[in-house]
C-alpha cells in the first residue's frame, strides 16, 4: 500500500531515518495530521489489528478516505468517467493549445464577462477539447457546482483534481470560491491516472479507521494507554494559515498536546522543521530532542528541460488574467482589493526547481515498547 496521492511534506522517504525511534508495539495509533499518511501505512503493517484514528483539517481529502471506505464503487465509477475523457484528449502543448491563439482568433469575452468562468472553461473546452481545458472545466465545476453532488461526487472529483494538478501543492483561491485552486500539471499522463489496487487496499484498511476532519485537538479524547501519536504539523516558518493564531502560537499548541498525550500514556514522535533558533530546544521539557534529519523538499516538476516551458505558460496565464482584469476593472464590475487579491492568488504557486536543503527534528514523549 502507497499514499493515494503526493502532499508536500509527507513522510514517505523520512521513515526509514525515523526508524530508531519508532515503536514496535502498541494498541492504538492517532494522527491528527494526515495529509497522505506514509506513517499511517508504516503503522498499520507494523500492528493491523490496532485500532487507528486519523485526523485532519481538510475536509477535502478526509472526504477522499470517508468515500473509499464507504463508497468505493461509487468513488471509482466517478474517478474511471473523468479519467477515461482525461486521457483520451490531446496532451499537447501546441501553439493551437495556447492562450495566446485561442485569445486572438476566437472571441471568448462574452464568456468571461462579469467573472462567468465557468461558462468560460465550459465554452472553451467545447470549442477546442484538449486536458487543460477540461482540468480548469473540472476545477471551476468543483469550486461552484458541487453543493448538488453527493460527498462522493465531490470527493472522487477532487481526487481526480489532486492527480493532474501540479504535483503535491494544495492552494485554495479567491477566484475558485476559497476551494481547490492549484493550477494544472504537465498534463503528459498515459495509461491511467490512479493505481486501482492500491485503492482497493485502502478500501480494506480503512474499514478498521475512525475518521476525523476536525482540529487536532480533538482527537485527544481518543488517545489512550500504549498507543501511537505521530504529529506532523504545517512546518514552523511555513505559510499555511492557522486562523486568528500565529506561527509559534500554533506551534506551542502542538507541544501542549503532546504533553497532554504523554500524559495519558501515549509515545508520541512530532515532526517538525529545524530553524536553528533553539525554538523546540527551549520548549522540550522532559522530552528527548532529536536534531539533524536532512531532508530535501522537492515539491513540483523538477525536470530542468521544462523551466523555460513553465516560465512561458505562467507569464501567458498571467497575461490573459490581467486583460480580464483590466477590463472587469473598467467596467467596474470588480473592485481593485478584489482585483489584487485575485493576483495575489495566481502567483501563490510558484515553479520551483532546485531542490531545497533543511534540517527536521524530532520530539519525542513518553515510552515505546522496543523490539
Amino acid at each position: 500500500m502507497k499514499p493515494l496521492f503526493m502532499w508536500a511534506g509527507g513522510k514517505s522517504k523520512m521513515i526509514k531515518k525515523y526508524q530508531p525511534y519508532l515503536p514496535q508495539e502498541f494498541e492504538g495509533y492517532c494522527e491528527p495530521f494526515l495529509g497522505g499518511g506514509a506513517m499511517f501505512i508504516w503503522a498499520y503493517a507494523k500492528q493491523p489489528n490496532a485500532c487507528f484514528v486519523l485526523n485532519d483539517l481538510n475536509q477535502g481529502i478526509m472526504q477522499i478516505y470517508k468515500s473509499i471506505r464507504d463508497d468505493m464503487d461509487g468513488f471509482l465509477k466517478v474517478l474511471e468517467k473523468l479519467s477515461t475523457e482525461y486521457l483520451k484528449l490531446d496532451k499537447s502543448k501546441s501553439k493551437d493549445d495556447t492562450y495566446k491563439e485561442w485569445y486572438k482568433e476566437w472571441n471568448i469575452e462574452k464568456f468571461a464577462k462579469n467573472n462567468i468562468e465557468g461558462n468560460y472553461w465550459a465554452k472553451l473546452y467545447e470549442h477546442k477539447p484538449c486536458r487543460r481545458y477540461l482540468y480548469f472545466k473540472v476545477r471551476y465545476d468543483h469550486a461552484y457546482n458541487y453543493k448538488d453532488w453527493s460527498a462522493t461526487k465531490e470527493a472522487a472529483t477532487l481526487y481526480f483534481l489532486m492527480k493532474t494538478g501540479f504535483n503535491g501543492v494544495w492552494q485554495v483561491n479567491q477566484n475558485t470560491n476559497n476551494r481547490f485552486g492549484t493550477p494544472c500539471g504537465l498534463m503528459k499522463q498515459e495509461g491511467s491516472l490512479y493505481d486501482k489496487e492500491n485503492i482497493l487496499q485502502w478500501h480494506e484498511v480503512l474499514q478498521k479507521c475512525t475518521l476525523l476532519s476536525g482540529d487536532f485537538r480533538d482527537t485527544l479524547s481518543y488517545i489512550k494507554k500504549d498507543h501511537y501519536v505521530f504529529l506532523d504539523p504545517p512546518y514552523r516558518g511555513g505559510f499555511a494559515d492557522y486562523g486568528t493564531k500565529k506561527d509559534d502560537e500554533f506551534q506551542e499548541e502542538v507541544i501542549k498536546f503532546l504533553d497532554s498525550a504523554v500524559e495519558q500514556g501515549a509515545y508520541v514522535l512530532l515532526s517538525n522543521r529545524d530553524m536553528s533558533d533553539d525554538f523546540f530546544e527551549e520548549r522540550k521539557g522532559k522530552h528527548q530532542l532529536v536534531k539533524g534529519f536532512d531532508v530535501t523538499y522537492t515539491a513540483g516538476r523538477r525536470k530542468i528541460k521544462m523551466i523555460e516551458e513553465d516560465k512561458a505558460q505562467k507569464a501567458e496565464e498571467e497575461k490573459v488574467l490581467i486583460e480580464r482584469l483590466n477590463k472587469e476593472l473598467l467596467e467596474g464590475s470588480i473592485e481593485k482589493e478584489d482585483y489584487d487579491k485575485v493576483l495575489a492568488d495566481f502567483h501563490a504557486v510558484k515553479y520551483e526547481h532546485k531542490a531545497k536543503k533543511a534540517k527536521e527534528i524530532l520530539m519525542i514523549g513518553g515510552k515505546s515498547s522496543k523490539s
